[in-house]
C-alpha cells in the first residue's frame, strides 16, 4: 500500500470529492495522533501518513484541520448527559449516540424496549444490544431501526429480547467511542464487552467473550456466542448468505417504514463477521437463525480465534445493494481502531473549531471540567439534526436519497428528522457562525424536500409532520438568504458553498400566501389571519402563539425580501415586487393582541373583543398558548423589542419591569387547556425559577429582550438581563440531569452555547446577533473561509463579575446592543469589560 492509495482510501471512506483535500487535511492535522500502529510512507505525494484517521470530511472542508488549547474538545463530550429523563420529566429527553456528526445513523444502547420511544434511560441497569437509531424525539419516534446483540447463548439464554445487566457508570460513553461490560454473560476468566465506533452510514462493533473455561466447575454452562439482530415486525426480512470473497459470513436484511414517515420507505442493513484479534479471519458459525425479523450466528466458543468477533454493518434506504455498497466504501477490511480514530477525528475538527483558551479565575479544576463538559457536549448535541438522509453514487461519487415525498431515489443531498419550531431559534445561527457549509448543505436538503413535496415539512420525520404551531422554516431559510452566499455569485465561488436563494425564498412564501386547504402543511387559518391581522378564537388551536409565530415568519420572510431586492423578486415572478413591504407591514399587527388593560398578549373574536375569563397562569392551547401560558409569551416580538416597548409604556407598563416581574414572582402554572400537569409545567417549577421556563422554547427570547428594550449594554434594562443569563447558566450540568427540560435537536444546547459565549441571535433573519454577558475570560471562534477568528475577551472575569461596563469590537466602542454577522463572520476581536455592579450604578467610595 503506498500513500496515494491511502488517501483514495480516506476519499472514499469518508465521502471527499477531492483526494488532494484529504491529504491536505491529514497534514493539517498533523502527528499529534501520530502513534501506535501508524506506518509512513515515501511514494510520489508528499510524505504522508499510512493508516491514519481521515480527518477531512465534506461538511468541514472549508476549516481545514484545527487544533484547541482544549486538546481533545472531543473528550470532553458526556454523550450520556440530558438521558436522566422519562415521559412526565426531562433533563434533555435525548439519546447517547455514537455517530459521526450529523450521520445518517445514531447508535445507542436499548435499555428499555417496553417503554415505547422512551427505550434508553440512564439509569436502567439492563442492556438489549445496540440500536440503530433515527429517533430526533421521543415525542417523535424511531423509524427504520435495528437491534444488533452478542451474548453467550447457553440454555437461559436463547430468545429475540436477551439482555444483560450492565453498569452505566462503568461504560466509556464518547460520541466516536462506547464501551459496555455484559455482566449477565460471562465465567470465571471475564466478561463479555462490547465496543461501538460509527461511520456515516455504519458502525462496526467488537464483541470480546471471556476465555473459554473447559473446566470442570463450567461442564453444565453452555459458552456458544451468539451475535444476534432483532427487526421491527415479522414483516420484516433477515437472510444469512454464503460467505463473499474475503470469507466472511454475510447477513442482510430490510425493516419497512410505517406509511406515515414517508413514501415506499425501506431501511436495508448489510453486515458481515469476522474472527480474531486482528479482526478480518472468517469466522464460521456452527448454526444460523433467519425468521421475519430476528436472525443469529453462533459460533463454537472454541473456534473464535483470539475470542473476539468483529461485526461490520451499513445500511441504507435506497437498496440492499447500496447497503452492500456503503459496507464495502465504509467499512470493510478497516479494524475497529482505524474506524474510532476516524469518527474521533471527524469530532475533533468540528468541536476544535470553539477554543476556550481561559474561563477566569473562581473556578475549581472540578468546576472548570463540568463548564467545559456542558459547553463540548452541547457543540455535540447541536451537531446532529437534521440529519444527512442521503448516501452517495459510489461510481459517480455524487448524492442520491430515498425521498419520502415522491417513493422514489433521487439525486442530491436531503435533510430530515428536525422541528423547525424547535430549530429555528438558535440552531442554524450558531452553525452560520461554526459551519457555515455545513449550513448550506442542510439547505440544499431542505430546497430538496420542498421541491419533491410541494411544501416545506415544519417536523421532518423523515417525510412531512406537522406537531407544532407556525411555519417557523420561514425563519431559518430567510436566515441562510442573508447570511449565505448565493450560489452563483462570486463569494460562493471564494468560500466553496451556497445556498439557492431562489428556491428558499419559493418554499418560505408560499407558506405565507398560499392557503393549504385541509393539508396539514403550510399555515392553518391563513385566510382568517389575512383578513383580521391575527388568528381569531376557534378559528385553531392556540391562537395567540400560532399569530405571533405567523407575524415573526413574516417579519422574516420579508426581511430576505428586503435583502434579494425587488429586481431579484420580479425576476422570479412580477407579483412578488412588493412581497418586502407587504410581509413586514404584517409582522407589525401583534399590536392587535397586545390587551392595553393587562398588557398581555391576548385572544380575541372576529369582532375584535378579547375573550373574557382571562387568567395570567393558564397554559395551553385552548387559552391560545403552545407549551407555556400568558407570561411565557408576554414579550415575544423578538424582531421588533423597541416597538414593543413603546407600546407597553403607552399602556402604563415597562418591558424591563414586566420581565423583571416574570424572573421574580412564583412559579406558578395553571393546567388551563392541558387539564393535566404536563411535564413542560412540573420542570419550569423544578428546574428553573419564577416564569422563566428555560426548560422549553417559548420564552428562550425573555431575558434577551430586556437588551433589545435598551440601546446600550451598559444600560439599566440591559445589566437587568445579564444578571439572569448568568444565572441561567447554572442550570447546565455536566452529568445525565444536563438539560432543564428536552434538548430538542440541538436547539437548547446552541442556546446554552451562545448565552456563554456573550451572543445571541435575538431575531435569527435579522442578521444581527444582541450581546450578553460571556462566561468565558478569552474563546476562539474559527469561522471557516474567514482569516482571522471571532475572539471573544471578558476583561476581569469572574462568577461574580457578570454585568457588561463596555464593549469594543476590534478596538473600537462598540454602539448599540448587537452586532452584525456579516462583521462577526470575517473575524475580529470582541471585547468585553466585566464588573460586579451594574454600571448604571455610581459606587461612592
Amino acid at each position: 500500500v503506498n500513500a496515494k492509495q491511502h488517501m483514495m482510501a480516506c476519499a472514499e471512506v469518508v465521502g471527499c470529492h477531492s483526494v488532494s483535500r484529504c491529504q491536505s487535511s491529514v497534514e493539517a492535522f498533523g502527528s499529534s495522533e501520530l502513534s501506535e500502529g501508524f506506518v509512513w510512507f515515501e511514494d510520489d505525494v508528499d510524505t504522508t501518513c499510512g493508516h491514519v484517521a481521515p480527518v477531512f470530511h465534506p461538511c468541514f472542508a472549508a476549516a481545514g484541520g484545527t487544533t484547541s488549547d482544549v486538546a481533545k474538545p472531543e473528550e470532553y463530550v458526556n454523550v450520556l448527559g440530558g438521558t436522566k429523563s422519562r415521559f412526565d420529566f426531562s433533563h434533555g429527553n435525548i439519546l447517547p449516540e455514537t455517530q459521526v456528526p450529523w450521520g445518517f445513523n445514531g447508535w445507542a444502547p436499548e435499555t428499555d424496549p417496553d417503554q415505547g420511544d422512551f427505550w434508553f434511560y440512564s439509569e436502567s441497569a439492563r442492556m438489549f444490544g445496540i440500536r440503530c437509531t433515527h429517533q430526533p424525539s421521543p415525542w417523535i419516534g424511531d423509524y427504520g431501526n435495528m437491534r444488533f446483540m452478542a451474548h453467550i447463548a447457553d440454555n437461559g439464554h436463547q430468545g429475540n429480547n436477551q439482555f444483560s445487566a450492565y453498569k452505566a457508570s462503568q461504560s466509556i460513553w464518547l460520541p466516536h467511542y462506547q464501551k459496555h461490560t455484559m455482566l449477565g454473560y460471562g465465567n470465571r476468566n471475564g466478561y463479555l464487552s462490547i465496543e461501538l465506533a460509527p461511520t456515516e452510514h455504519g458502525a462496526i462493533m467488537r464483541f470480546k467473550f471471556p476465555p473459554f473455561d473447559g473446566g470442570a466447575l463450567a461442564a453444565g454452562h453452555n459458552q456458544t456466542r451468539r451475535i444476534a439482530v432483532s427487526l421491527n415486525s415479522i414483516n420484516d426480512t433477515i437472510v444469512v448468505s454464503p460467505p463473499g470473497a474475503d470469507g466472511l459470513i454475510v447477513m442482510q436484511g430490510t425493516t419497512i417504514l410505517s406509511p406515515e414517515r414517508g413514501k415506499n420507505g425501506s431501511h436495508h442493513f448489510y453486515m458481515t463477521v469476522a474472527g480474531g484479534a486482528d479482526e478480518r479471519n472468517p469466522a464460521v458459525p456452527f448454526a444460523t437463525n433467519a425468521t421475519g425479523g430476528f436472525g443469529f450466528l453462533d459460533f463454537e466458543p472454541v473456534a473464535v480465534a483470539g475470542d473476539t468477533l468483529t461485526l461490520r454493518v451499513a445500511t441504507s434506504m435506497i437498496s440492499l445493494e447500496q447497503a452492500q455498497a456503503n459496507h464495502d466504501a465504509e467499512v470493510k477490511g478497516k479494524t475497529f481502531d482505524w474506524i474510532s480514530r476516524a469518527a474521533k477525528a471527524l469530532w475533533h475538527d468540528l468541536l476544535a473549531r470553539v477554543d476556550i483558551l481561559d474561563l477566569g479565575p473562581g473556578y475549581t479544576k472540578d468546576q472548570e471540567k463540568d463548564v467545559l463538559t456542558a459547553f463540548y457536549s452541547s457543540m455535540y448535541r447541536a451537531a446532529k439534526y437534521p440529519r444527512k438522509l442521503f448516501e452517495l453514487n459510489h461510481e459517480t461519487g455524487q448524492p442520491i436519497h430515498w425521498s419520502p415525498y415522491t417513493g422514489q431515489i433521487e439525486q442530491g443531498v436531503l435533510s430530515a428528522d428536525q422541528g423547525f419550531w424547535d430549530a429555528y431559534r438558535t440552531i442554524y445561527s450558531w452553525l452560520a457562525l461554526v459551519a457555515p457549509e455545513r449550513m448550506a448543505e442542510m439547505m440544499e436538503g431542505w430546497a430538496n424536500a420542498y421541491l419533491e413535496g410541494g411544501w416545506l415539512p415544519q417536523w421532518s420525520k423523515p417525510g412531512y409532520g406537522g406537531g407544532m404551531t407556525g411555519t417557523m422554516s420561514d425563519v431559518s431559510l430567510s436566515e441562510a438568504i442573508i447570511k449565505l452566499p448565493h450560489c452563483g455569485s462570486s463569494e460562493a465561488t471564494a468560500k466553496g458553498y451556497c445556498v439557492n436563494a431562489s428556491v428558499l425564498y419559493l418554499a418560505s412564501r408560499k407558506n405565507a400566501f398560499v392557503d393549504p386547504g385541509n393539508s396539514s402543511n403550510g399555515r392553518a387559518c391563513l385566510k382568517e389571519y389575512l383578513e383580521f391581522g391575527y388568528i381569531p378564537f376557534n378559528c385553531s388551536d392556540a391562537d395567540v402563539s400560532r399569530s405571533m409565530n405567523y407575524w415573526h415568519s413574516d417579519y422574516a420572510i420579508g426581511n430576505a425580501a428586503l435583502f434579494l431586492g425587488k429586481d431579484a423578486l420580479k425576476m422570479m415572478d412580477p407579483a412578488f415586487e412588493d412581497d418586502a413591504t407587504v410581509l413586514i407591514e404584517r409582522s407589525k399587527n401583534w399590536v392587535k393582541l397586545l390587551d392595553p388593560q393587562t398588557g398581555f398578549f391576548r385572544q380575541k373574536d372576529k369582532a375584535g373583543n378579547f375573550i373574557p375569563g382571562f387568567d395570567e397562569f393558564a397554559w395551553g392551547p385552548g387559552p391560545g398558548y403552545t407549551e407555556a401560558g400568558p407570561w411565557q409569551y408576554r414579550v415575544e416580538v423578538p424582531y421588533d423589542p423597541q416597538g414593543l416597548n413603546t407600546a407597553l409604556r403607552a399602556m402604563g407598563f415597562d418591558g424591563c419591569d414586566i420581565i423583571q416581574q416574570a424572573n421574580t414572582i412564583p412559579g406558578i402554572f395553571h393546567f388551563g387547556g392541558y387539564g393535566s400537569e404536563i411535564h413542560e409545567m412540573s420542570e419550569m417549577a423544578m428546574n428553573c425559577w419564577s416564569q422563566w421556563e428555560l426548560n422549553n422554547q417559548p420564552v428562550w427570547a425573555l431575558q434577551h429582550m430586556q437588551i433589545g428594550f435598551d440601546t446600550s449594554p451598559t444600560g439599566k434594562c440591559a445589566n437587568q438581563a445579564q444578571k439572569w443569563l448568568r444565572q441561567s447558566n447554572s442550570m447546565l450540568k455536566a452529568g445525565t440531569d444536563m438539560y432543564p427540560g428536552d434538548e430538542d435537536n440541538g436547539s437548547m444546547g446552541a442556546w446554552f452555547i451562545m448565552n456563554m459565549l456573550g451572543i445571541y441571535p435575538l431575531s435569527p433573519a435579522s442578521g444581527n446577533y444582541v450581546l450578553g454577558s460571556p462566561m468565558f475570560a478569552k474563546t476562539t471562534i474559527k469561522v471557516p473561509g474567514a482569516s482571522t477568528p471571532i475572539t471573544i475577551i471578558a476583561t476581569n472575569q469572574s462568577p461574580e463579575n457578570v454585568y457588561v461596563l463596555g464593549v469594543t469590537w476590534n478596538g473600537k466602542p462598540l454602539d448599540g446592543i448587537e452586532l452584525k454577522y456579516s462583521d462577526l463572520v470575517v473575524g475580529g476581536t470582541l471585547e468585553f469589560t466585566m464588573g460586579s455592579a451594574p454600571a448604571s450604578v455610581k459606587i461612592v467610595v
